[in-house]
């Protein structure tokens, strides 16, 4: 619980005898463990050190949010952590094993190709999917290449597997039209 952590960094400060009256700031990420405004670990160390602090909290996490929302609203709740109870995302979990089908194209306007030394394999493989779902062609050897794992806590994966699900699908759902859009 956010109590047992926040009580374990301030005894591992203690034990160093490190001098808290000069912490100024706090970085983490955007989990409600550490951002709760009552119970988060910032506000705790907040309370416990008797001032506030500046909360430096990495948005990256953010940028995932709303397709989590989306396919929630679209296709119901998560359960569990590499778990969904809708169709789609049911179907998401054996999506690479599909085969590619005649699709519609997404109409879209994409980025020029970004130096693909600057992306992880993760993003390279969404870019190459995106602009397949664009153009209307999905290479065959797309089909070969891995997704990524399902897991709640890499919704780029998530999203490279609703693109690689959309182009395996002949007659999508208006449900998976719109999260490949």
């Amino acid at each position: 619980s956010s109590k047992v952590i926040t009580a374990e960094l301030i005894a591992y400060l203690n034990k160093r005898n490190v001098d808290t009256s000069g912490i100024k700031a706090i970085g983490c990420d955007g989990t409600a463990t550490n951002t709760g405004i009552r119970g988060g670990i910032i506000r705790l160390l907040e309370v416990t050190l008797h001032r506030p602090l500046q909360w430096f909290v990495c948005q990256l996490h953010a940028n995932e949010l709303p397709l989590r929302h989306l396919l929630q609203y679209l296709d119901g709740p998560t359960n569990g952590p590499k778990g969904f109870s809708g169709p789609i995302g049911k179907s998401l979990l054996n999506c690479e094993k599909l085969p590619i089908v005649d699709y519609m194209p997404i109409n879209c306007v994409l980025p020029s190709s970004a130096n693909s030394d600057d992306l992880s394999t993760d993003q390279k493989y969404l870019f190459d999917l995106c602009t397949a779902v664009s153009v209307g062609i999905c290479p065959v050897d797309h089909s070969l290449r891995n997704p990524g794992l399902i897991n709640h806590s890499r919704w780029l994966t998530t999203a490279n597997r609703i693109l690689r699900l959309y182009v395996a699908t002949r007659s999508p759902s208006d449900e998976l039209k719109t999260l490949a859009t």
